[in-house]
């Protein structure tokens, strides 16, 4: 304990503000997020299919709106001034969700939330990782830090999958919307208190500044690196299109067939991000125990996991009859299963996304990798339409054929790039 303890100060103070606000942020979302599925069918009156899919279209949005947030902080405000005009926005969509309980109220809440979100979502961690750059700090540390980053991700989810989901139950959907409002004005409080502590952000506005010169060869290059990432990116939408559906077709299998002992069907949600807390501290000791250092090798194990879920889910989805139904235990499993998958693909993917872009557009690539999520929940929409009119054995066994394909896909695509790097850095230095 003692030496976590001890590692945990090397981190800069700065660290401390962006993971507690980062903490508080997305309490708030995940709080919506965890009673949105059952609010659209119980409230808003859409039968599953439709309740689906307007929770995927949410998300979209919400990992559709990093592309203006990475291109205006890199472009013209930098990324603190970026976070702070958007975070405005952002936090009038709660009031008005739990407020104006109705279709308009739903669709500007959810608009508000997603513009908010996404813009704020690509500045985060470049602006943690800029930090740890000017201040000198190890490589190493660089990796610890988003790997508490994603900690702090989930700490968040956990405690308000929980709490929201029981102020629900003991006060209606109106209050229970009101938590999430509360944390995300305390993710803004603490973001601002921290200012002095963030790195230098560079503004394109007033004086104008010396423009570095870059050469045809560092075009070429920062151009062969974004294809090799959109490359891998491009596969890592699959991933998405799976894994957010715990969120639509899980939360709607476990309140019809599962056996919950007490519990609330919103509140399995807190299971994943708990173990993310947990879990994370130990990937990172497992990668060094392992000797992996590539961040494809990593998720190329993340794939094989995810269609192992999969098939974990199908296998449950076929226990299920008219008259019988199974052990939420079944789901459990499942969601541990993608947790490991989550921690192979997700947390590496951000940081690999940080530490291969080149330096002048990391916020923007940031964003792309954050597209990623766009594009698998548009997938996971139409899926969610789909889950609505098959058994649900069917359904999952149709998504672990589909993820043991791209795991396959994804294993030619990591040879491929680490092949083709390796060539780019071999040229480089000759």
């Amino acid at each position: 304990m003692k030496g976590i303890l001890g590692a945990l100060g090397l981190h800069p103070i700065g660290f401390w503000f962006i993971f507690w606000g980062e903490a508080a942020e997305r309490s708030a979302y995940y709080g919506v997020l965890s009673v949105l599925a059952t609010y659209l069918t119980d409230t808003q009156h859409y039968d599953e299919g439709h309740g689906g899919l307007i929770i995927h279209l949410f998300k979209a949005a919400c990992y559709l709106a990093p592309l203006l947030g990475g291109f205006i902080a890199d472009r013209y405000f930098g990324r603190f001034r970026t976070i702070i005009i958007f975070a405005v926005p952002y936090l009038c969509g709660y009031p008005i969700l739990s407020l104006v309980q109705n279709h308009l109220g739903l669709y500007l809440a959810l608009a508000l939330l997603a513009f908010g979100s996404g813009t704020i979502k690509p500045n985060l961690s470049p602006m943690m990782g800029a930090m740890y750059e000017h201040e000198g700090k190890p490589k190493e540390l660089i990796s610890s830090a988003f790997t508490w980053f994603y900690a702090a991700i989930n700490i968040g989810a956990a405690v308000t999958s929980i709490v929201v989901p029981w102020a629900l139950k003991v006060y209606g959907y109106q209050k229970a919307f009101m938590v999430p409002a509360v944390l995300m004005a305390a993710a803004l409080l603490l973001f601002w208190l921290g200012r002095k502590y963030y790195p230098p952000d560079e503004t394109k506005f007033g004086p104008a500044k010396p423009r570095t010169t870059v050469t045809m060869a560092t075009t070429m290059a920062d151009r062969q690196t974004l294809v090799r990432l959109m490359v891998v990116f491009t596969v890592i939408i699959f991933f998405w299109s799976v894994y957010d559906q715990t969120a639509s077709t899980w939360i709607y299998f476990i309140r019809d067939h599962a056996i919950l002992h007490g519990m609330q069907p919103q509140q399995l949600s807190a299971v994943n991000p708990i173990l993310i807390v947990v879990l994370s501290p130990l990937f990172n000791l497992l990668w060094g125990w392992l000797r992996i250092k590539s961040a494809v090798t990593k998720m190329k194990i993340g794939f094989w996991l995810t269609a192992a879920c999969m098939g974990l889910m199908a296998i449950t989805g076929l226990l299920v009859t008219s008259t019988t139904k199974v052990d939420v235990a079944w789901v459990i499993g499942a969601t541990v299963i993608i947790t490991f998958a989550e921690l192979c693909i997700s947390v590496v993917g951000l940081e690999f996304a940080f530490s291969e872009a080149p330096l002048h557009m990391r916020s923007r690539v940031t964003a792309a990798f954050l597209l990623t999520v766009f594009f698998g929940n548009l997938i996971a929409g139409v899926m969610a339409e789909v889950y609505a009119k098959v058994k649900p054995g069917l359904y999952f066994s149709g998504l672990t054929v589909l993820m043991a394909v791209i795991a396959l896909i994804f294993m030619a695509v990591a040879k491929w790039y680490q092949v083709h790097k390796q060539r780019s850095l071999t040229t480089a230095t000759t």
